[in-house]
């Protein structure tokens, strides 16, 4: 393969010291398989590479002036190599805004005083509420609120405070030993003096299912000492009234009473004679005011006790059998 001159590439004529087209010396040249400069790598191994910075964007532009004809012509630049790429491993960081590499505040820890409130305030609301309950339950006879006193009582006292006072009732006969007289009714008025744990009351009956008002002169009345009851009557005070009118006429009859709630509730039943020959008995129900004449008594609307000691037989109220009476009590809802 012919020689080339290097600047312009002509061939080389024989033994010619110049180049026929450009001139350059014969020496400048190079042989053909040594035209095509070879990469050089970069960095060379084992060097450590280096990043090159780039020219300032203000520096001014530099000259460079031709190489005059009869200059040695430059070498080849060697081929750009792009320098190597920094390992993310070691690349700078970038740069992060101030106030997100700021550490947060942590928020001030108020969770143990607001546990500690909380149960302040469930103790302080378990401890009314327990009050409360207390005196809904039993509340004392001095602040008038109506209580029950079919409860445990040993004393009666309380029961006789509740019983104070002024009330009408109406009686209904649910028992006897004949079935014509069952389900009528008597109407009465009742006034309970208490001093102490001591009772009497005074009862007037006003009239009955056949006639519901009577005459003044024909009001049966009677005044009578209460007792706390026992056996069967326990559940309220009781007393024996032996009722008379004017002209002398009336029934002699136990009454059995006490307070449940607002009402006035309770047993009767005939004494004497007409116990013997009639034997009517039954149920009561009373209030503070109005007329007796609207109260209805019914059996099963009474407290289990007074149901209780008010049975469907009557043998069973002419000879009180504990154990019935018991049992009565147990299975009553």
């Amino acid at each position: 393969m012919a020689e080339r001159c290097q600047l312009c590439g002509a061939r080389w004529d024989g033994e010619a010291t110049t180049c026929r087209e450009c001139g350059a010396p014969r020496r400048n040249t190079i042989p053909p398989e040594l035209s095509a400069p070879t990469p050089v790598p970069w960095p060379p191994s084992g060097a450590t590479p280096v990043a090159f910075a780039p020219p300032p964007s203000d520096a001014a532009p530099v000259a460079v002036a031709p190489p005059p004809s009869e200059a040695v012509p430059a070498q080849p630049a060697p081929p750009l190599v792009a320098p190597p790429l920094v390992p993310p491993s070691i690349a700078a960081p970038s740069p992060v805004p101030h106030g997100v590499s700021q550490p947060l505040r942590s928020p001030i820890r108020r969770h143990p005083l607001l546990l500690a409130s909380a149960a302040v305030a469930v103790v302080i609301a378990i401890g009314a509420a327990a009050w409360l309950a207390k005196e809904t339950i039993a509340p004392s006879p001095e602040e008038g609120k109506p209580i029950t006193v079919i409860a445990n009582d040993p004393s009666g006292c309380a029961q006789a405070e509740a019983l104070a006072g002024s009330w009408v009732f109406t009686t209904t006969t649910t028992g006897g030993r004949r079935k014509r007289g069952l389900g009528t009714r008597g109407y009465y008025q009742l006034e309970v003096t208490v001093d102490g744990c001591s009772a009497r009351a005074s009862v007037a009956k006003t009239g009955r299912t056949d006639r519901a008002v009577f005459n003044d002169r024909k009001i049966p009345r009677a005044d009578a000492t209460l007792i706390h009851g026992e056996g069967i009557e326990g559940f309220g005070w009781a007393g024996t009234f032996v009722l008379r009118n004017e002209d002398d006429q009336g029934i002699d009859t136990r009454f059995v009473l006490a307070v449940d709630g607002e009402r006035l509730v309770g047993s009767w039943r005939q004494v004497g004679e007409r116990w013997s020959s009639a034997g009517l008995y039954g149920v009561l129900e009373g209030r503070r005011e109005g007329d007796p004449v609207e109260i209805l008594p019914e059996r099963a609307d009474q407290p289990c006790a007074v149901r209780c000691a008010v049975p469907e037989d009557i043998a069973l109220v002419d000879d009180p059998d504990p154990a019935a009476y018991a049992g009565c009590l147990s299975s009553c809802e």
